[in-house]
């Protein structure tokens, strides 16, 4: 299978070396202005300056986009048109508009257009999803995602890193809020790009709320803390014993508790599931693809939000 991929920046590089790991996948081509490009791709594969020009490459199965959000509506709108299978890397586009656009014309050329969750894809936050029947009716869900930095130019903190825990509420709940607030609780001064710290709160039906707190100006942390009516749930991403259950706790006194460890089996990174999961559409001809949905679901929340802010 021919891959191309567009952008190979800090997480295109990443993927670079995921695809590696695929025997049966062949990293085609590039879009890349770097001149150190060489040291990240494999032999033989073609290099472009311009990413219009590297749609031109004979048989692409698939492109991968790795790019600031603002350039992602443009290359996934060509490479659809050319009915040629898309991987976008979160968050879809920066507007509402846009990703319906794009929703519409991969519909109408029935071509394949996912967005990349990486989180979602995680083997650890699958097994959490799996075992929430432990803890009963969902009352609260509480999400922090920290790192000091990347400072990025192109890309606001609460879209790169809200697009993240909009994602994994709403896989959780299965459910759109009915109401979010995001507030910046921090913010540095720099000449590089956005570094700040963001609090978003949502509410759901049946009186369930969240909390996510979002920074990259900020010690590295994910965690998820799913509280329920019979128990609390901690995926902890960053622990050696990630995911636990805690039976009949409350918040305010489970942390002294030894809790339930929830054994994950498959110690895969969540790229390579995502990618794999989008090699497994493209050579299974699958043109529909939940991630779809939830990139113009998440991108309509977090334009609510910039507004409201």
């Amino acid at each position: 299978m021919k891959i191309g991929l567009v952008g190979v920046g800090r997480w295109g590089k990443n993927i670079a070396k995921t695809i590696r790991d695929f025997e049966d996948i062949e990293l085609c081509c590039v879009n890349s202005k770097n001149p150190n490009i060489y040291d990240f791709i494999p032999d033989g594969c073609c290099v472009y300056k311009e990413w219009q020009k590297m749609l031109t490459y004979p048989n692409l199965n698939g492109i991968i986009v790795s790019t600031p959000p603002n350039t992602h509506y443009e290359i996934a709108k060509s490479s659809l048109l050319q009915k040629i299978p898309v991987l976008v890397e979160k968050p879809l586009t920066l507007n509402r508009k846009e990703a319906l656009s794009l929703k519409k014309i991969s519909i109408k050329n029935n071509t394949l257009l996912m967005t990349e969750f990486t989180q979602l894809f995680s083997p650890k936050f699958k097994a959490l999803k799996n075992t929430l029947n432990l803890i009963g009716g969902i009352n609260k869900i509480y999400t922090e995602s920290c790192n000091i930095g990347p400072i990025r130019k192109d890309t606001p903190v609460l879209w790169d890193w809200g697009s993240h825990e909009l994602s994994i509420l709403i896989s959780l709940l299965n459910q759109t809020p009915e109401f979010i607030k995001a507030t910046k609780t921090s913010n540095e001064i720099n000449n590089i790009g956005d570094a700040s710290s963001w609090e978003i709160v949502c509410n759901f039906k049946n009186k369930i709320t969240s909390v996510s707190k979002i920074s990259n100006i900020r010690p590295k942390k994910r965690k998820i803390s799913v509280i329920g009516s019979k128990g609390i749930m901690i995926l902890d991403d960053l622990s050696q014993y990630p995911l636990k259950f805690y039976e009949g706790q409350k918040l305010n006194n489970f942390a002294d508790k030894e809790g339930n460890l929830i054994s994950i089996e498959n110690e895969k990174k969540p790229l390579y599931e995502a990618l794999c999961n989008f090699f497994n559409c493209i050579r299974n001809k699958e043109i529909n693809h939940w991630s779809l949905d939830l990139g113009v679901e998440v991108t309509e929340l977090l334009e609510q939000c910039s507004k409201d802010y």
